[in-house]
């Protein structure tokens, strides 16, 4: 069995769908699998994909609240215009 379960919706942000995954497809995830808390993962390729994150965090509040659900966001920033670790010395 199972204490806790958690949906997980990812998404590239250059993806410009990746608002409706926010506002429709994990919530009407979490509501057919009757899960009350679900991870929204965006990962962001380009610093331009990092712009948007405190609206996105905004949105996963108000969402949440709509749903009476939990939306906690998360970003990977794998952005391509920084240093390799490996290289740094």
């Amino acid at each position: 069995g199972y204490h806790k379960r958690v949906l997980v919706e990812m998404k590239f942000s250059e993806n410009k769908q990746h608002w409706d995954g926010i506002k429709k497809q994990l919530p009407t995830y979490q509501d057919v699998e009757n899960i009350k808390d679900g991870i929204y993962l965006i990962i962001a390729h380009y610093a331009e994909g990092l712009k948007d994150i405190d609206e996105l965090k905004k949105l996963a509040i108000k969402t949440g609240e709509t749903y009476k659900i939990n939306i906690i966001p998360v970003v990977i920033d794998a952005s391509l215009d920084k240093p390799s670790a490996s290289k740094i010395k």
